[in-house]
């Protein structure tokens, strides 16, 4: 998937879904990004498992795509990041919508919310 975020101002983010396929190539995400009009000059954060990956977008030309930097907790601790924020989504972001939606933290026997995702 590939989500634009803009900071609208200090306490809000919006989110655009530009792409969103299973199944793609790198040639075929950059090539999609191409056609959308994706500026290759602004900075994208990349799956940092993916390393090869991110080496062949760069060769393709998106000269300003980074690794995620995963440190400790990184899921917990970006939720909590995302949390601080409100949140604005296009109506056209199905896709991310939907995961939006879906995304809860687990709960103990007892109901109470864990600091952990479902």
């Amino acid at each position: 998937a590939l989500i634009e975020v803009h900071r609208i101002n200090d306490t809000t983010i919006g989110l655009q879904e530009v792409i969103y396929s299973k199944g793609l190539t790198n040639k075929d995400i950059y090539e999609k990004a191409k056609d959308l009009g994706v500026d290759f000059g602004t900075e994208c954060i990349a799956d940092s498992a993916e390393p090869k990956s991110i080496e062949e977008l760069y060769q393709h030309g998106w000269t300003m795509i980074y690794p995620a930097v995963k440190g400790k907790d990184s899921i917990n601790n970006g939720i909590q990041l995302l949390q601080q924020f409100d949140i604005v989504v296009t109506k056209s972001s199905v896709n991310v919508i939907k995961e939006l939606r879906n995304y809860q933290w687990a709960k103990d026997k007892h109901g109470k919310e864990l600091k952990k995702p479902e």
